[in-house]
């Protein structure tokens, strides 16, 4: 359409040939009847602008009832389809995902394809992906799914020295749960799904959650003073105010607990992941699972207050006798009569806390006070029916020697103490019943003194 004449630099009209769908170069002579003179030469589109693949798709592994997601990345200088294609045999076979309910696919064309939910029946599936845009089509690698029937597994055990099994308790992972088994402590979890499993446990009523007392109290209130990293566990079992912290307000709650019987901010029982140690509370126990089974989960269970691990959740409150009381002289009061009656160190120790728990006759005596000897920290006692619980505890301890008075109690005789009636305190038979050094480390074998009282008119 241009003059003959024009310049050689106006025919040229510049083009892309990569561009697609592809041209046919070719040269008509003009003048010339051989036809066959033309020769057509194709031009391709480059595959350089196919779209490329710069993520393949990856293998899956997913639990029962997961939400998978199989992915791809490309680039392309033009618009991009996707066609996700799935083969159900080993020896590939290809044919469309197909969408619409009852399908278990969505976004067959997109780049991700979901599957919701997975199952059993799809673990071994192929997956992969056609990627087409003008100038091309490029087809992705194969991505495997592999579903499971996941389960979340371990041990359940108390946070002492022997790590005594806690069967009969019960493990719960979002909803699901199971029994821990009686001679291996083991739990097994069985259709957890993938994400984040929130662990609690639900202890069982027959166990014995007894074995606090004065010793704990002393223990937190030193580590409140120098902090070190210690099991996440114990350190819930010392935080017993549920306030983030242990210190002298937790100790003096565990004294309290121990003599009045005063209950904590927080439920009876503390859980938490065996594995690791904290200087600071823990957050609520979770466990994340990635499309495959979670196994060696074990869990370590303490009583709240428990801080020195002395419980052993499964035996008797009398199971273990830590201290003896002995007796001395015999001393005659009259009835209405006040009377101090010191309870003495049958040998030389160093003392940082006291616990006992003692049988008071209290229709023939009541109590009138109970103070510490050699100390300021003050000691606390409380009376409830023939019994009397003694706590004391301090970051500094008191030393004595053999026969030493190591507290008094201040005791008035009553109206029916007469003619023939005796007086001896004796030791509830508790575990509870302990004195521990200036480290808060219980004596095995303990042994106090004092007196027995009876009526000064009594004949011998």
């Amino acid at each position: 359409d241009k003059p003959i004449a024009t310049p050689m630099a106006q025919l040229i009209y510049p083009f892309d040939p990569s561009l697609g769908p592809g041209y046919v170069w070719h040269c008509h002579i003009i003048d010339h009847e051989d036809m066959d003179m033309m020769r057509g030469m194709p031009v391709n589109p480059n595959p350089i602008r196919f779209p490329q693949i710069t993520v393949q798709p990856a293998a899956v592994a997913a639990c029962i009832s997961d939400i998978a997601a199989i992915s791809v990345t490309a680039t392309s200088a033009t618009p991009v389809t996707y066609q996700w294609q799935v083969s159900t045999t080993t020896v590939p076979a290809w044919t469309n995902v197909i969408e619409g309910f009852p399908s278990i696919y969505t976004n067959s064309l997109t780049a991700t394809l979901s599957i919701n939910p997975t199952t059993l029946a799809l673990s071994s599936n192929l997956y992969r992906v056609i990627l087409t845009n003008i100038d091309g089509v490029t087809t992705s690698a194969t991505s495997i799914l592999t579903v499971t029937n996941c389960t979340l597994s371990g041990t359940l055990k108390y946070n002492n020295a022997a790590f005594d099994l806690l069967p009969g308790m019960t493990v719960t992972a979002n909803g699901k749960s199971a029994v821990v088994q009686p001679t291996t402590g083991a739990y097994t979890i069985t259709g957890v799904t993938s994400g984040t499993q929130t662990v609690t446990v639900v202890p069982s009523s027959t166990y014995f959650v007894g074995s606090v007392n004065s010793t704990d109290a002393g223990a937190t209130n030193f580590y409140g003073t120098a902090p070190v990293a210690i099991a996440n566990v114990k350190y819930l079992a010392g935080d017993v105010n549920n306030d983030l912290a242990i210190n002298a307000a937790d100790a003096l709650a565990i004294q309290k607990f121990f003599v009045m019987d005063l209950p904590f901010a927080k439920s009876p029982w503390v859980f938490w992941n065996a594995i690791g140690t904290t200087t600071t509370n823990p957050t609520p126990l979770t466990v994340q699972v990635t499309g495959t089974s979670v196994l060696n989960f074990n869990i370590l269970g303490m009583v709240a207050g428990d801080f020195n691990g002395s419980l052993n959740p499964l035996a008797a409150k009398s199971a273990s006798v830590k201290v003896q009381l002995t007796y001395g002289e015999t001393r005659k009061i009259g009835a209405n009569q006040e009377i101090e009656l010191p309870l003495r160190a049958a040998s030389s120790m160093e003392v940082g806390a006291v616990s006992l728990l003692l049988n008071i006759p209290s229709d023939l005596v009541t109590v009138k006070d109970v103070y510490m000897k050699g100390s300021n920290e003050k000691l606390s006692f409380n009376v409830k029916g023939n019994e009397l619980r003694i706590g004391w505890n301090s970051l500094t301890p008191v030393n004595l020697e053999t026969a030493a008075d190591l507290l008094v109690i201040k005791l008035k005789t009553t109206s029916a103490f007469t003619d023939g009636k005796s007086i001896k305190l004796k030791l509830v038979a508790d575990s509870r019943n302990e004195l521990a050094n200036g480290s808060f480390k219980a004596f095995a074998d303990a042994i106090l003194n004092t007196d027995a009282l009876t009526s000064i008119n009594e004949k011998a």
